[in-house]
């Protein structure tokens, strides 16, 4: 299997960048594309992850390699909130959560720094 076709399946934009990513995890894309697994519960999705989401091990892992390899949020995340600038989100929210026992991680994105 060729990258170009490992592209077409996970609908990935051919460039550099992305080819290089896919060659990193090749050895364990070619296998998952090939099993009955995938086949049966991923490949009609619109974007299918291109490694078994039930093997990944998140801790670590690169947000750029898991936006390539169309890999989905963890198990343990029940929703994601996204938020701008005077929405209630660092008052109301925050309290919200608090009150529903709800963890939190938050991260920022600001002058192209990432702060967690």
């Amino acid at each position: 299997m060729t990258v170009e076709q490992i592209c077409q399946i996970g609908k990935v934009k051919i460039s550099d960048e992305n080819i290089a990513i896919i060659n990193q995890y090749k050895d364990y894309i070619i296998p998952w594309l090939s099993s009955d697994e995938f086949k049966n519960n991923y490949a009609k999705k619109e974007f299918p992850p291109l490694i078994n989401p039930a093997k990944l091990d998140y801790e670590g892992s690169d947000p750029a390699h898991a936006w390539v390899l169309n890999l989905p949020l963890p198990a343990f995340y029940d929703f994601l909130v996204f938020g701008s600038h005077a929405v209630g989100l660092h008052g109301a929210m925050i309290g919200f959560f608090a009150l529903c026992g709800v963890t939190r991680k938050v991260m920022a994105l600001r002058g192209g720094q990432q702060r967690i």
